[in-house]
């Protein structure tokens, strides 16, 4: 047997082993005509899974996007909406609208953060320069495009849908759609909801100069 059929015979093996042992995957997307399907890992804590969900939805909307257009203009990012009412949300399309800037910006796309003041409160307790009440907030910013999406819920599990639409025409630039089963989109949920526990405390003994 000859070099090329010992490669071809044993790409094949490969091809065929991978195809036995994938599981059945709560979501999917198309590189180069190939279906490439997400594996979820149940040993991945909730904050790795949401991002996968956010780095799955910004590749399709960086390979549909046009890199001339939108490479230099400022991008906002809104978060996840119902379907139902564009004006809620939950934990889950707060978390993916947080991760999806990062995946944005990591990718060369020049984002703005809309929440930021237009100068550092310093207090007592803390240092902060972000806010989410419109009076604290800059008046203005330059945005061009926003990044904004939906969530629906079926029987079957949850749909996100994201895009990227231009602030001054409302046309749309780029989409993307990533699908989740309700067994992990509950699971989703019921991790987020459980994150927010107190702070366990501790004694500390402090000791001056003897």
């Amino acid at each position: 047997m000859n070099k090329t059929n010992t490669i071809a015979l044993l790409a094949g093996a490969l091809l065929s082993s991978s195809a036995v042992a994938q599981p059945l995957n709560d979501f999917a997307m198309v590189r180069s005509g190939i279906t490439t399907p997400y594996q979820q890992n149940a040993g991945v804590s909730v904050s790795g899974e949401l991002n996968e969900i956010s780095r799955f939805l910004v590749d399709q909307l960086t390979q549909n996007r046009d890199i001339n257009n939108l490479s230099e203009n400022p991008i906002a990012v809104t978060s996840m909406v119902e379907m139902e009412n564009f004006k809620s949300t939950n934990k889950i399309g707060l978390w993916v609208g947080e991760n999806v800037m990062h995946e944005l910006q990591i990718r060369g796309f020049k984002t703005i953060d809309f929440k930021m003041m237009p100068a550092i409160e310093v207090t007592s307790e803390g240092d902060f320069v972000m806010s989410k009440k419109v009076d604290e907030l800059r008046g203005k910013f330059d945005i061009n495009y926003v990044l904004t999406g939906t969530f629906t819920e079926y029987p079957d599990g949850v749909t996100f849908n994201a895009r990227i639409v231009n602030m001054e025409t409302a046309v749309v630039a780029s989409t993307a759609q990533a699908h989740i089963s309700k067994a992990y989109y509950l699971r989703l949920m019921k991790g987020l909801n459980n994150t927010s526990r107190p702070t366990r405390q501790h004694q500390v003994e402090l000791r001056g100069p003897k």
